[in-house]
């Protein structure tokens, strides 16, 4: 059975992992290195304001400073108890998000700027019922998680609510304007009751990425990107890449210039989403190099961005995506990855500055903030940081700087609570979506048929964005609105399980009809009968890998997402990992192709690769620089048994990457043979590597 999850037609931004090419240069935009500016009480977030910066400390107080050092600043200003959450500067004015204790119990969204030396209330309690009072009955607690700058003076603001009349959370989006006057700032497609907004990060340009949590009781729980552009009401996208299980402190976004977003997140391994076009499309890539919890990620360019997190072998990394590919690199910094952690990022052109805090017993009190000053080129395009030149002076306290002129902050209150704007009315409309058949086979087409319902039966046109979770990853694309407002999606599973498919859509771009989204699930259970062939293996649910020993265990583990076992399962189908040598199973099984792997000479520079009685000579083998795999699969009694195999354990991860990504381009062979080469110079399998397919059979 040949089946291939490029079966989908209509979504048109299907991802999907493969063999990386042949090394592209690596570009961090210029040269330079980063350096302690400051040594602080343990920091949690930080914001650039040109040559400044502001940042919140662990323990909730806010800190202005530059080169020549940093203060304190006064928060006597805020509510009595308030919780400091998030904090943005831009044009030498603070503002502040988090949540204050009410006297009845409970707690009240906060939203506070500085200004000449004194706090005013942006959002709180006594308006946040006239913001919401005509779209909510009721409120319970809120907070307010984060907030950023944008453009012209702009602050964006994030959070949510506990129940809003309906016994669920639901998100909070603020945007701050510099005038009394305002518009609609535009709709998280998708969001509704159950989304948390986590983080916001805008460009100077008004757009927008918020990192939102999905609690358990929606449809699709787990980590999501939302793309925003302000001042229009619908077509923005909403995309889910984390399911089940992820949290938000594993994951980072990042609004870069040119309407291009970047997103972080842990699910399993660790998976970047980057949007070229404001979210209309996105492409999601696994990372190399191992699990890390991501805290940070800010891009001076499009194609370049510093990224933080715990769990890694650094405390920063380089992630690079020349032509399509996708590179990580540690990072040098002043701080150690054993005893502290950076926190936040933030960039402004090539320049950038970075929170840490220490996490060894002996430096736990202790916080730094780091600056990247490039020595040559730069970073190009600018990333979401605030523009902005020096010459701001440090805030001391009880005193602060001015804002700049014209902006009136008790007119600064402009809300938009999830497209439901006070002064836009609106048609509300509905969407249905439907299987032509609930449960399916793996490899079996199945259909999605879905359609928008106007209340006013008006036609509606433009595109349905459409999610697609699976068993093996996430797909995103998109499909066009037809003749009376249906449109469809047709796609094969590659995996037994549930496949959950979404559609959503924003509205039309003048806000006379409101957006709508609807989820489905398809059941894809296992054939009844598999071939021995490689595209078999994008059909079982219940593989098991076997591997006894590291280091093939540990590359079973990194490569598939899935702790290995050390010997056979009693049923289902089975993965031999590594040659007879570290693995007794292959030793066992490997008659079944006839498979053999043996230097032909004392310096173990050459070798040969025997399987279904074909023989394959190499004699450029060097440890940790050129290996060779088998890939191949066979029956026995009723399962199929897969092998990656290789001279060493690179060739054998370089078997195991292959098998995990790449099956799909010889999906009627039961063999495979490939070569790596270390093209980068490292020492070990990563995807800056070449790898070729030389023969198959």
């Amino acid at each position: 059975m040949n089946v291939s999850i490029r079966q989908v037609a209509v979504v048109s931004a299907l991802a999907v992992l493969s063999l990386p090419g042949p090394a592209a240069a690596l570009s961090d935009g210029g040269t330079g290195e980063w350096a302690v500016e400051a040594s602080t009480p343990p920091l949690v977030r930080i914001d650039m304001d040109g040559g400044s910066w502001c940042a919140l400390t662990a323990d909730g107080r806010i800190l202005w400073g530059d080169a020549s050092g940093f203060s304190e600043v006064d928060g006597s200003g805020l509510p009595a108890g308030a919780e400091v959450r998030d904090v943005a500067c831009s044009g030498g004015a603070i503002f502040a998000a988090g949540r204050y204790p009410l006297p009845g119990g409970g707690w009240a969204p906060l939203l506070a700027a500085r200004s000449g030396g004194s706090w005013q209330i942006v959002l709180g309690h006594d308006n946040l019922l006239d913001v919401v009072g005509s779209c909510w009955g009721s409120l319970g607690s809120g907070v307010l998680e984060s907030v950023d700058d944008g453009p012209s003076g702009q602050f964006y603001a994030v959070g949510w609510v506990e129940d809003c009349g309906n016994g669920q959370p639901c998100p909070l989006l603020v945007l701050a304007r510099p005038t009394g006057s305002w518009t609609p700032c535009g709709n998280l497609q998708g969001c509704q009751a159950g989304v948390l907004p986590r983080d916001v990060d805008c460009d100077q340009s008004g757009f927008c990425l918020v990192l939102a949590e999905k609690s358990a009781s929606g449809p699709m729980h787990g980590l999501g990107v939302y793309a925003l552009l302000t001042g229009t009401q619908g077509g923005r996208t909403y995309l889910i890449i984390a399911p089940s299980g992820a949290s938000g402190a594993h994951a980072a976004v990042d609004a870069v210039a040119g309407r291009v977003g970047i997103g972080l997140i842990r699910r399993g391994g660790s998976t970047l989403a980057k949007t070229e076009n404001g979210g209309t499309v996105w492409t999601i890539r696994s990372l190399p190099g191992g699990r890390v919890d991501w805290s940070a990620v800010a891009c001076p360019a499009a194609d370049s961005c510093w990224a933080a997190g715990s769990g890694g072998t650094s405390a920063m990394y380089l992630i690079t995506m020349p032509s399509g590919s996708v590179h990580v690199s540690p990072v040098d910094t002043p701080i150690s990855r054993s005893t502290a952690q950076v926190t936040d990022i933030d960039c402004a052109g090539a320049e950038c500055v970075a929170s840490a805090r220490g996490t060894a017993p002996g430096n736990s009190s202790s916080g730094w903030v780091l600056r990247f000053t490039p020595s040559s080129g730069g970073g190009g395009g600018g990333g979401g940081g605030g523009g902005g030149g020096g010459g701001i002076p440090r805030i001391v306290p009880g005193m602060g700087p001015s804002l700049p002129p014209g902006l009136s902050l008790p007119t600064f209150i402009d809300p938009a609570i999830l497209g439901v704007m006070s002064n836009l009315t609106s048609v509300p409309s509905k969407m249905d979506l439907s299987p032509d058949s609930p449960e399916v086979q793996v490899g079996e087409a199945v259909t999605v048929y879905g359609r928008i319902e106007v209340q006013d039966n008006r036609p509606v046109s433009g595109e349905v964005n459409l999610t697609i979770i699976g068993p093996t990853g996430t797909w995103t694309g998109q499909a066009p609105i037809g003749e009376n407002n249906s449109f469809g999606v047709r796609f094969s599973p590659t995996a037994a399980g549930i496949w959950t498919v979404t559609a959503s859509w924003g509205g039309t771009e003048d806000g006379s009809v409101d957006g709508c989204s609807a989820s489905v699930n398809v059941t894809a259970t296992e054939p009844e009968e598999v071939e021995p062939i490689m595209g078999s293996f994008g059909l079982l649910g219940n593989l098991t890998p076997v591997a006894p020993a590291d280091p093939d265990s540990e590359s079973a583990a990194d490569v598939l997402g899935e702790e290995p076992a050390g010997a056979p399962p009693a049923e289902g189908h089975i993965l031999v990992v590594g040659g007879p040598e570290a693995n007794p199973l292959a030793a066992q099984l490997n008659g079944l192709l006839g498979i053999s792997l043996e230097f032909t000479n004392e310096q173990k520079t050459a070798g040969r690769i025997e399987v279904s009685g074909e023989v394959f000579e190499f004699d450029d083998l060097q440890f940790g620089r050129a290996d060779y795999g088998v890939v191949a699969v066979a029956e026995y009694e009723g399962r199929l048994v897969f092998f990656a195999e290789g001279f060493t354990r690179y060739g054998t991860r370089a078997a195991l990457m292959y098998l995990a990504s790449s099956w799909m381009w010889h999906p009627n062979s039961s063999y495979v043979i490939i070569k790596w080469s270390d093209a980068d110079g490292n020492g070990r399998i990563s995807q800056g590597d070449v790898f070729r397919v030389l023969a198959s059979g």
